[in-house]
């Protein structure tokens, strides 16, 4: 139990790390923090760029360059596959039902039947359902053994945190908009959290089933056991390096989402491992000091199939997500470009990595059977990196929004001005402060049109402009403070002047 308690608290701690990341660094650009908290979510912030050539070659190349390897040593290799003895497994009979439900679902999503129009929306979930008992049957029928049979109690855990992981992808998209949905926009805010919180939970026991059922075909890894082994000389070193570089790299996702969208797949694997290594914790990269690729391959082609059926199965969906990827949103197989085929592949080894850290072996325990020095060693408390920067994470969030804001409000309240019949200087930074930033909104409303196309009695889009723009600028007479005195003048600073304009021309 004491185990188990500290396995949910360290998946806490390092989500709420993740989570925090990326909502610093919209704070730091002065974006409002509102729009990335905003339920159901909402993709109109970002602007992305257009389709660009040479970010297309470029990233084509380096792809290229990474899987060519692997591909050439699989195809080369002359290790002998020696295939274990298995006694004979029948497809189970709920491997059956699982490809009835999967064949059925899949006429019913890709057809309009009057009949079932109130019911379209939810094809989904039946749909990977039905693939979860396929793959864990086949998986059965091929090696004896299957996920859902053997560890019952661990798949169905799988399906709660699937739910949570995939909401935190979803979070992340808020500060890129890499993809919205479509046909969903009758949901309440509680019906879209329901009906999407299901699908979601179907992640990891997909992709990790169907890395168990991949691994019943040696010849997939063939020469990837002893393969390039990757050894750091001071590994504790190299992850507080990449721990810092992964998590500034997070949390700029929100300033610069056109160049930095791909850190959505990678930056919080890194985040992971690299505080795992510091704990002196087993990780999902510990086999390559050893050459052995094969669970990272096994990992990376699960997530890039699933993705296949993801992509396959939404084309004709009612209920479906559309992509607006900057500089390679073309060339597309089915709705996903091509070249964005390639974020499955780190996403495949973030499900084991999340999977392994809630439910996975402790690294100690690991160490011993794998007899690795460094992770024997002793850890220090002082490398509790996850623990420490989130209570400083927390103490900024207090001071920044609660602390801080209390003091403001009492040196506003104390003001003797609020006693009598002068300007409060609470009001003379506020309208310092909003002028030109409604200036500035005036001025994109009137060029835009929008009012000439409302309903004459849409309250919030004629009446509340105006009234706004009359408090603010239609005053006859302010004030202005000269030392001690203080007397009435009329203000005509060009923010000002521009923006009264404009409240004319819209009335």
């Amino acid at each position: 139990m004491r185990d188990a308690f500290r396995r949910v608290r360290e998946v806490i701690s390092v989500l709420l790390l993740l989570v925090v990341i990326p909502l610093i660094g919209v704070v730091a650009k002065g974006l409002p923090v509102k729009q990335f908290l905003e339920f159901p979510p909402l993709t109109k912030y970002v602007e992305h760029a257009g389709f660009s050539w040479g970010a297309f070659i470029g990233l084509a190349l380096v792809s290229a360059l990474v899987l060519l390897p692997f591909v050439l040593r699989v195809i080369r290799s002359r290790t002998v596959v020696t295939k274990h003895a298995v006694e004979a497994q029948r497809f189970p009979w709920w491997g059956w039902m699982g490809l009835g439900l999967m064949g059925i679902t899949w006429v019913l999503a890709w057809t309009r039947f009057e009949w079932f129009a109130h019911f379209q929306v939810f094809t989904f979930s039946p749909l990977w359902f039905g693939l979860i008992f396929v793959v864990n049957g086949w998986t059965l029928r091929r090696s004896g053994h299957c996920m859902l049979r053997d560890r019952p109690w661990y798949t169905l855990g799988l399906f709660g945190l699937s739910a949570v992981f995939w909401w935190y992808f979803e979070f992340l998209n808020r500060f890129v908009q890499n993809w919205y949905y479509v046909g969903i926009n009758d949901l309440s805010p509680l019906q879209y959290l329901v009906y999407a919180t299901l699908p979601f939970a179907t992640v990891l026991p997909a992709v990790l089933g169907t890395r168990d059922l991949l691994a019943t075909w040696p010849r997939l890894t063939a020469g990837l056991h002893d393969f390039s082994s990757l050894r750091v000389a001071r590994p504790r070193l190299w992850a507080c390096l990449w721990f810092l570089v992964s998590c500034s790299g997070l949390g700029a996702v929100g300033i610069w989402p056109d160049y930095l969208f791909p850190l959505l797949w990678f930056a919080p694997l890194l985040v992971i491992t690299s505080l795992q290594c510091i704990r002196g914790r087993h990780t999902i990269l510990s086999a390559l000091n050893k050459g052995d690729w094969h669970n990272i391959v096994l990992l990376a082609l699960a997530a890039l199939i699933c993705g296949f059926f993801w992509e396959m199965w939404n084309i004709r969906s009612l209920a479906k997500w559309i992509y607006a990827v900057p500089f390679v949103g073309e060339f597309k197989v089915f709705e996903m470009p091509i070249l964005g085929f390639m974020g499955y592949l780190p996403f495949g080894l973030e499900c084991a990595v999340v999977a392994d850290l809630l439910f996975g072996k402790r690294g100690d325990e690991v160490a011993l059977e794998n007899n690795n020095e460094f992770l024997t060693q002793p850890v220090s408390k002082l490398l509790s990196v996850c623990v420490y920067t989130n209570k400083i994470i927390l103490v900024v969030v207090a001071m920044w929004f609660f602390i801080v804001p209390g003091f403001l409000v009492m040196r506003n309240l104390s003001d003797p001005r609020l006693k009598d019949e002068r300007i409060p200087n609470v009001a003379w930074r506020l309208h310092r402060d909003l002028s030109p930033r409604y200036a500035h909104w005036a001025s994109v409303r009137v060029e835009s049109g929008l009012a000439a196309n409302l309903n004459l009695y849409d309250v919030p889009g004629t009446e509340w402009p105006m009234f706004v723009s009359s408090i603010i600028f239609g005053q006859p007479r302010l004030y202005k403070r000269s030392g001690r005195r203080i007397s009435r003048c009329r203000p005509r600073s060009h923010e000002y002047m521009h923006a009264k304009r404009l409240r004319l021309q819209w009335i």
